[in-house]
């Protein structure tokens, strides 16, 4: 998988990507084995791997019955030169038969390893799970099915939902039906907090009413975690259901548990009001906080933004973090009293670079035990990633997909300047797009009028209110403040108002990730599961991601380097982008010989080999010259910046060493990967 291989960037790629992932016969894609050289799929050429489950062996022959390696390292992965009889699976879902594994892609085979001992990984395709969502946009858990049949004959019933209904129901009162081996446990297992592995080692599409709902076989590991032979993570193990219903960190960790709020402020020429007014809530609120007990739970942060310095000395800044360190709510005043000041000049041009405040932002020296909230607060829209003043060259999209691997939950003030309305669109949809409230469909966005100074001040008021009242709950009730905190606000449209209403909305989010960072989902099981609630198709209850190593993320930032300097290159000389990514293709090959197919083929040689074989519509992979050509100036303008924006937050992952999970147990000797969100990908 690591060595980049040449992609066929027109419609016929599209046809073959969702060819590999049909229904065909016998499910999985075809494979071609010699026993001499690694296996190999037959549609897409990609070298067959697996990845060992923790406290596996390799033996010397096929009956296992002589060791030659003990406990290899867990989900190191190893090249298979044969597979046999591995489609088979008992009564438990667990699979049957054995590989032929090798340390190399051409090394001699090490020896045999049992199929309930590796996952295969075809396209280092895994699945984490969907926030659940609250209140009416709550979703069920993810039901896992022992077999596909089952699952596929709950969907082609009368009325499939009420059918999933009627499981939930059997569930909770304590009878398991046949047919469901295991389930997603009633809290939110957060992938970004506990790295888990659901990867993907079959597919189908269904049609439900409409929508498309994908039914997928998953293996399920937790790196360095087993469960026990004789006590599976099945709901017929009553140890297993007692575990899966518990819904609460350690008790004293929730004592504990404090907040991180962070102002990401406008600190253009016209905010002084809204800085002053900021400050000035904070007084109101400082005793309570104190009264409460709870100035050392919740700290603050302050970041300013205004625009590129490098066409305006002047601004001073182009963003600042005021707080390197996160301050109790004495210092955030002295702080707001003392250095944050407005900018003394203009900016040239009324949009900011907000998107360099909320990078900025992100960037916060968050405490691991603390819910993270950013309050942003403009009155103008950011600079596009192609614009000359934007510094960070990302968009709404990557920032919000960035803040919630680092659970960070974003509410927007946006200031409305009667004076400025038709900015006023577009920054509603960037705030709008970087406050979606995770597991719904709404936004944290409240818009405030640019005179009504007031009532931004009592905003930010109710804001700080919610929080500490929300804390005080979780010091009482502990786990047990969900409920309350799932309460529904009162009916108030004033700003502060919604103010409120929103603050409560990410709170109750937060809750939820933070109440899961204990749970795990079953381990060692080959299941089917939907990627949707069986009782709510609209609702997605799993997301897709990408492992990557280091390495392919370096192939990627690479190919999506060059494709936009093919972009720029047709732009430039008035010329077919195809024909440009074909002049590039022949100047980057090896075999510049290779490029006569591309008449036929359009084998650029610019895609990494492991993004042909995924399953996903790709703006780039599904274009052909007519579909390009009929792209008007403004859509391949957008479609060079959501390029763009994707290709600097490929390099920010890259050089960060947050979120890339070490899969051996002990740390340090297995590979790192990134579960990189299938949106991320061009």
């Amino acid at each position: 998988m690591k060595d980049a291989h040449v992609c066929q960037v027109n419609i016929r790629t599209l046809v073959l990507l969702l060819s590999v992932f049909a229904p065909a016969q016998g499910g999985l894609p075809p494979l071609t084995c010699d026993g001499q050289h690694v296996c190999r799929e037959t549609t897409t050429n990609q070298a067959l791997m697996v990845l060992p489950r923790s406290f596996s062996h390799i033996y010397a022959d096929p009956g296992f019955s002589v060791i030659t390696e003990d406990s290899v390292r867990p989900f190191l992965p190893l090249y298979v030169f044969a597979r046999e009889g591995s489609d088979i699976t008992d009564a438990s879902g667990a699979a049957q038969g054995r590989y032929l594994v090798s340390h190399t892609e051409r090394g001699s085979p090490a020896g045999w390893m049992r199929a309930a001992d590796v996952l295969e990984w075809r396209q280092a395709l895994t699945v984490a799970f969907t926030h659940p969502g609250s209140r009416e946009e709550a979703r069920q858990p993810v039901l896992m099915f022992r077999r596909l049949e089952e699952l596929d004959a709950l969907l082609q019933s009368d009325k499939p939902e009420l059918q999933a209904l009627a499981i939930y129901e059997q569930i909770a009162a304590g009878s398991v039906p046949e047919q469901v081996l295991s389930k997603e446990p009633e809290a939110f297992v957060d992938i970004t907090r506990n790295f888990y592995l659901l990867p993907v080692v079959d597919h189908r599409l269904r049609d439900l009413s409409g929508d498309d709902m994908r039914l997928v076989r998953l293996a399920s590991a937790i790196p360095g975690d087993r469960a026990a032979g004789d006590k599976p993570d099945i709901l017929s193990n009553d140890a297993y259901r007692r575990i899966e219903k518990k819904a609460a960190p350690d008790p004293a960790r929730i004592r504990n548990m404090g907040v991180d709020l962070v102002f990401v402020m406008d600190m253009t020429l016209s905010m002084q009001p809204y800085i002053d007014r900021t400050k000035a809530a904070m007084k109101s609120i400082a005793l309570r906080i104190v009264e409460a007990g709870l100035e050392d739970r919740i700290r603050f942060g302050l970041v300013g933004f205004r625009d590129d310095i490098r066409r305006a000395p002047d601004l001073e800044f182009t963003s600042r973090n005021f707080t390197p360190k996160l301050v109790d709510v004495h210092a955030f005043i002295q702080l707001l009293d003392k250095r944050a000041r407005a900018a003394r000049v203009s900016s040239p041009g009324y949009s900011e670079d907000v998107f360099a405040g909320i990078q900025t932002g992100l960037d916060s020296d968050w405490r691991d035990n603390s819910l993270r909230f950013m309050v942003l607060v403009g009155d103008a829209s950011g600079h596009p990633p192609r614009h000359p003043q934007s510094t960070t060259g990302k968009n709404a999209e990557v920032l919000r997909m960035a803040a919630q691997d680092l659970n960070v939950h974003i509410m927007a003030l946006h200031l409305r300047n009667p004076r400025h309305t038709g900015d006023h669109p577009v920054a509603e949809a960037q705030f709008s797009r970087l406050s979606l409230v995770r597991g719904e469909s709404v936004s944290a966005l409240v818009p405030v009028h640019t005179e009504q100074l007031d009532d931004f001040q009592e905003a930010v008021g109710r804001i700080n209110s919610r929080i500490d009242e929300s804390l005080q709950v979780v010091q009482i009730q502990g786990s047990g403040a969900l409920d309350t905190l799932d309460a529904v606000a009162a009916d108030d449209d004033s700003v502060a108002g919604q103010a409120d209403s929103a603050m409560q909305k990410i709170m109750r989010t937060a809750m939820v990730e933070y109440l899961g960072r204990d749970a795990k989902p079953p381990r060692d099981l080959l299941v089917w599961a939907a990627d949707r609630d069986l009782t709510n198709p609209v609702n997605r209850a799993l997301e897709v991601r990408v492992l990557l190593t280091r390495e392919q993320l370096s192939d990627l930032i690479l190919a999506l380097d060059r494709i936009l300097a093919a972009m720029l290159e047709a732009k430039k000389g008035q010329m077919d982008f195809f024909d440009s990514l074909q002049s590039l293709a022949a100047q980057t090959m090896k075999r510049p010989d290779d490029i006569a197919r591309a008449n036929d083929l359009i084998r650029q040689g610019l895609v990494p080999g492991f993004i042909e074989g995924l399953p996903y519509r790709s703006e780039i992979l599904s274009l052909d010259r007519d579909s390009y050509a009929s792209l008007t100036a403004e859509q391949r303008s957008g479609l060079f910046d959501r390029l763009t924006a994707k290709l600097n937050q490929y390099r920010e992952i890259n050089e960060t060493v947050d979120g890339w999970a070490d899969l051996s147990p002990q740390g340090g000797g297995g590979s790192r990967l990134y579960p990189l969100q299938l949106d991320y990908l061009p």
